[in-house]
């Protein structure tokens, strides 16, 4: 394995990353700052690099007028894809789609806010935007918009049944008597078994006894379960009886390992030493290593994927986890957009405590008395594990694991600005996890935000590792000294985020080699105060499009993966409003 500090020295002397700068659009870099990189070679700005002719024109330039469309409905088949939107005045003249943000095709409107495009692939995620005209006749277009067919249908064949003469029901309805001991039913993958219910009927035939509803698979308690008695002619009757309901929750289950044909590197540092961990579990959909004794690792004839989750985990760390691009191995057998670089941070606080003591801080407060394990009391000494980071510290950005984006309350993903995160958890001595019970919650509180975006309710969000997403469950409200304070409903990773309501600003712009070619599969990071986006991958002409805060400056970074070496602006993009595109 070549180690990234000697691929470092040798790249000086060959190769630099340019980048560039935005241009007009109500954002971008300053022109006259040069864009440096971690090795020392400087990035040209536009005006050193526009005069380039080996590097191919493409469709996203900045000379079209953006103008906000909104898209109603898009109903896919497996080869067709039927899109809807609201005319906002100006005349609609065609749609242009594609598997890329280069689109490629396009497809004339008849019927101003409505098209329907066929003969495409399944199973494929599609790119497209609505291209109109001005009173003036000057194009403009929409926002760049996607969708994804179907997957390939494999149903088969279903016969005509033969037909036959109905039998004779007899409509009178079964008089059911449901009898048993009342024995306690113990459900198992939230599937009842309670062997003393019987059912009498009052005609002849057989009798089929089948338990239905549903209860709270998470607490022991007693519930009402109705039972549905069938006999041979088809009628039903119910009756009720109550039953003990015990539930015995099903032993996890590892993921299976999806193989494939692609390579996966990276190494592992701490956040504060930045040097190399050993011993630490990468996992990626199931597929599972460890990194040797300065942090590398690989993972072999694993999926390809456009965002897959790869989470880290090692005793005495706070869990981390991001997203990035698997593809296949390219010819030169280089792992390019595979390979991560990734620091994790030390816990704060590690140490075992009764449960009969509560745990009571500035910052957390839980009630040790009522921890379960397997739905069982737990009584003894647990092992915490506790890490708090507020967001004007270094490793905020780089140790918060995922994006800065999540699901909220009505199913939309939606960015948000983060002002810290607590994360903490409990094991029984013989490592189990220990839960709430529940009816009982543990309180968090995070530091004073800044004076400018205080607002009395801040939601609370928890991070779910499996999907590498953030979830919006709860809030915290703002106490009398401006920090805030709120109630949740289980351990785990926790963040204060106030989410962004209005539509995101698109920063997008194109890197080049400094022989004008396109730099392919380069990683792109906007960096803002308390927030971060990506792009994970410029495409074959190296372009890349990220979503930004609207009304918040940030800076840009640019890395390598293919050569492993970094590069960033000097300064501060400016602010992109609301809906608009920058770049060039």
């Amino acid at each position: 394995m070549t180690h990234l500090s000697n691929i470092k020295k040798s790249f000086a002397l060959t190769a630099v990353l340019f980048l560039f700068t935005a241009c007009g659009g109500g954002g971008g870099g300053d022109a006259s700052s040069p864009v440096s990189s971690t090795n020392g070679d400087s990035l040209a700005t536009s005006s050193e690099t526009t005069t380039s002719t080996s590097a191919p024109e493409t469709s996203t330039t900045s000379t079209l007028k953006v103008v906000p469309v909104q898209i109603n409905e898009s109903i896919t088949t497996e080869n067709s894809a039927t899109i809807e939107w609201t005319p906002n005045g100006y005349t609609t003249k065609l749609v242009e789609y594609g598997t890329r943000k280069k689109y490629g095709s396009e497809l004339l409107v008849t019927e101003d806010g409505t098209i329907t495009l066929f003969n495409l692939q399944a199973n494929t995620t599609y790119h497209y935007r609505i291209v109109s005209e001005d009173k003036n006749g000057r194009k403009v277009v929409s926002r760049d918009n996607t969708f994804m067919t179907l997957e390939q249908s494999t149903q088969s064949i279903v016969t005509e049944p033969i037909v036959t003469e109905p039998i004779p029901a007899d409509t009178t309805p079964p008089v059911i008597t449901v009898t048993g001991n009342n024995p306690e039913t113990v459900i198992q993958d939230a599937t009842y078994t309670d062997a003393g219910a019987t059912a009498t009927d009052d005609r002849d035939g057989t009798v089929t006894v089948t338990p239905t509803g549903s209860v709270d698979t998470s607490t022991v308690g007693t519930y009402t379960i109705t039972y549905r008695a069938t006999d041979i002619a088809s009628n039903t009757a119910t009756a009720t009886r109550t039953v003990n309901v015990v539930f015995n929750p099903p032993e996890a289950q590892d993921p299976v390992c999806t193989s494939g044909p692609a390579m996966q590197q990276g190494q592992i540092k701490d956040s504060l030493s930045g040097t190399g961990l050993v011993d630490v579990t990468v996992t990626i959909a199931g597929c599972s290593t460890k990194t040797d004794a300065d942090g590398f690792y690989t993972l072999q004839n694993i999926a390809m994927s456009e965002e897959a989750v790869v989470n880290f985990e090692k005793e005495g760390y706070l869990l981390g986890s991001t997203k990035i691009q698997i593809k296949e191995l390219s010819g030169d057998n280089t792992p390019s957009t595979n390979y991560l670089e990734y620091s994790i941070y030390a816990h704060d606080y590690q140490y075992n405590h009764d449960t009969t003591k509560e745990i009571s801080s500035p910052r957390i407060y839980v009630d040790t008395s009522v921890l379960q394990t397997n739905g069982n009391t737990y009584i003894g000494t647990m092992e915490v594990k506790l890490t708090i980071l507020d967001n004007d510290e270094n490793a905020f950005l780089n140790s918060f694991p995922g994006s800065f984006e999540g699901i909220n309350t009505y199913g939309q993903v939606v960015p948000f600005v983060s002002y810290g995160l607590i994360s903490f958890s409990f094991k029984d001595d013989n490592g189990n996890t220990l839960n709430l019970t529940s009816d009982t919650k543990a309180t968090l509180t995070f530091i004073t935000v800044p004076s400018s975006e205080e607002q009395n309710i801040i939601p609370l969000w928890y991070y779910d590792y499996d999907q590498g997403l953030w979830i919006e469950e709860g809030f915290a409200e703002r106490n009398t000294d401006s920090t805030y304070s709120g109630d949740i409903s289980h351990p785990g990773t926790w963040s204060l985020n106030k989410p962004i309501e209005e539509e995101p600003g698109i920063y997008r712009s194109r890197i080049v080699h400094t022989d004008g070619t396109p730099a392919q599969n380069i990683r792109i990071h906007a960096i803002g105060n308390n927030w971060s986006s990506s792009d994970l991958s410029t495409d074959e002409d190296g372009i890349f499009e990220i979503k930004v805060i609207p009304g918040k400056s940030f800076k840009l970074k640019a890395y390598n993966y293919k050569d492993k070496y970094e590069a960033s602006n000097n300064g501060s993009i400016a602010a992109i409003n609301s809906g608009e595109i920058a770049g060039n």
